[in-house]
């Protein structure tokens, strides 16, 4: 089974894993969002988490040539993130089909190699919806030139998917383009079935099982949220005014201006609030002003994600990580409660 992800709703997208405490970050997620998946693709290692009130559920890991699941694959993940960059996304699953989503790993063949000449995808399609299919249809042309899959659930297709795309296309478009093409070309279909239990497994994440209520961190208090928000903001403002005054000292300040807000603009499809166009987000004068709420953690990666690029197109990667080390480490607590990386040498660049 290859690792798919229902995109169409993303929470967080882009997130570089050099910023994060992993645990805590999954912690976070758990509290905050029903249903949800933690996807983490690097350059060798894909693999994603997936959370249901409260309780990680499932694990899917591939890393080279291994397959791991659930303990396995969290734990590898877990250390991998540690010693590896990770573009780290976050998307909301409907409640009711987080727990299919996490078994669909454990598919087993229902049908297997129907061909084009047997049967047609919109024929099968009504035959599965018939027999109420839990599982999928994996559809591809002889010619290797268009592949994809349908998901069911109760006979109903709920998710769909073209191999050759990476953004998020509605299900009549996927079914049309398999359909056509695969009546054109001549072309095969797998079947699998999934298993969904009443009740699923919890997987521990860094030793610790998260289990429903008990383990839930108490949500804050409206003042205690306004209060964090108020200091978040204030040490963001220091470190935007450390960043313009490294840029004075090795005379690029002309160059600050420019160069976030094309930062920010290059950030907007991941951080909506930074569009220099929106107008939500202002920095002027070591001054912070937002003309609209934004969560924590969103605006703090958002920030973070720009200071980097910023940094890197100057040159200035190893005298901003000297100065940043003291600002880290002077809101270490801060960050790390937003489950960001503790690291006393200050935030780690890729290269």
């Amino acid at each position: 089974m290859r690792l798919v992800i229902p995109v169409e709703k993303p929470i967080l997208k882009g997130l570089q894993s050099y910023y994060l405490h992993l645990p805590k970050f999954i912690d976070h997620h758990r509290n905050e969002s029903s249903a949800c998946a933690i996807h983490l693709k690097a350059a060798t290692t894909e693999g994603v988490f997936y959370l249901d009130s409260g309780e990680c559920i499932g694990a899917f890991c591939v890393s080279g040539q291994k397959t791991l699941q659930d303990e396995q694959a969290a734990a590898l993940l877990l250390e991998a993130s540690e010693r590896q960059n990770f573009q780290v996304s976050v998307y909301e699953i409907d409640p009711a089909l987080v727990r299919f989503w996490a078994q669909a790993i454990n598919a087993r063949p229902l049908h297997r190699d129907l061909t084009s000449d047997i049967t047609d995808l919109d024929r099968l399609i009504t035959k599965m919806s018939r027999e109420r299919l839990n599982g999928f249809i994996e559809a591809a042309s002889h010619d290797g030139s268009i592949s994809g899959i349908l998901f069911f659930q109760a006979g109903e297709i709920v998710h769909a998917r073209l191999d050759s795309s990476e953004s998020p296309q509605s299900i009549a478009s996927v079914r049309s383009r398999l359909s056509e093409e695969i009546k054109a070309k001549g072309g095969s279909f797998q079947v699998s079935t999934v298993s969904v239990p009443e009740e699923s497994r919890t997987i521990p994440i860094d030793g610790t099982p998260l289990r429903g209520e008990k383990n839930r961190k108490p949500l804050d208090s409206r003042r205690q949220s306004a209060e964090n928000g108020r200091g978040l903001i204030a040490a963001l403002e220091e470190l935007l005014q450390l960043v313009e005054s490294l840029c004075r000292e090795q005379r690029k300040a002309a160059d600050f201006g420019a160069l976030w807000r094309k930062a920010a603009l290059q950030a907007a499809d991941r951080y909506g609030f930074l569009d220099p166009f929106a107008k939500e987000f202002h920095y002027a004068e070591g001054r912070i002003h937002l003309e609209i709420p934004v969560e924590d953690r969103l605006l703090a990666a958002g920030i973070l994600d720009c200071v980097q690029t910023v940094v890197a197109s100057l040159g200035l990667k190893g005298p901003f990580q000297e100065k940043a080390a003291a600002w880290f480490a002077g809101h270490a607590a801060l960050l790390n409660g937003l489950g960001f990386r503790k690291d006393p040498r200050g935030p780690t660049f890729g290269s």
